[in-house]
């Protein structure tokens, strides 16, 4: 069993209780998003709450190595995400914008549920093929098979290269719809896969920078927050 252990300590008599849960709070959270699981003491006092609100997710992650344009971004996404009162549509909304502003061909949600592997919201650029409807087995196929291909833990990347080592039989499932290089990211809920991100160029083989490895993987974080907050208050409100 994997634990997950936020507190804070301080000497200050003046700080509030509210101060110091929001702190503990801090102090959770950031194992959650490293996906560490342990024990975290903190002696910086926070203001705000984190609980449940993604903003936290993105600003510890926000900044971090991405150029001035790479961070607005991330911001636009939260901002949408955050005022949301339709989130299917958002979401939509969201996909749209990274593709569009990142020159991507297709972006694809792929989440794994009770019933197995299925696309759950998806995005692709004029004169480009949806993610066709694959079976369970092929995607779980694809699922299982870009796991060799991580580069970091919860991100890799398939491309022309991966190809010439699986052979050609294995392009359908790896390079599905005339994608020709893609870079995935986990989304993880409490240190748990849910499902991948794919971010899907199909014009050329695109060497993925490190810059690019940054800015994908604070998105994924981003969405990942998103669809475990909309998972949490269907439960609790059944809207």
């Amino acid at each position: 069993v994997d634990a997950y252990i936020g507190g804070v300590v301080s000497n200050d008599p003046t700080v509030s209780y509210k101060k110091l849960m929001h702190s503990a709070d801090s102090a959770l959270f950031d194992l959650i998003v490293e996906q560490k699981p342990g024990v975290k003491l903190t002696d910086r006092i926070e203001e705000k709450e984190s609980a449940y609100k993604i903003s936290y997710v993105a600003d510890r992650n926000i900044g971090r190595g991405q150029s001035k344009q790479e961070r607005r971004l991330s911001e636009l996404i939260l901002e949408l995400l955050e005022q949301t009162r339709n989130p299917e549509k958002t979401m939509e909304t969201v996909l749209a914008l990274i593709g569009e502003k990142r020159h991507l061909s297709r972006v694809t949600m792929i989440g794994l549920t009770d019933k197995g592997v299925e696309v759950t919201f998806q995005w692709k650029a004029r004169g480009v093929r949806e993610l066709s409807t694959i079976d369970g087995e092929r995607l779980l196929q694809y699922h299982e098979s870009m796991k060799e291909e991580f580069m970091e833990k919860g991100m890799g990347v398939v491309d022309e290269d991966t190809i010439k080592r699986y052979g050609e039989a294995w392009r359908a499932v790896l390079l599905p719809d005339g994608a020709r290089s893609t870079l995935y990211c986990d989304l993880v809920e409490y240190g748990e896969v849910t499902g991948q991100i794919c971010f899907v160029d199909c014009k050329e083989n695109r060497k993925w920078s490190d810059q690019d490895y940054q800015g994908f993987r604070n998105i994924a974080r981003i969405l990942s927050a998103f669809t475990m907050k909309g998972r949490v208050i269907h439960k609790e409100y059944g809207t």
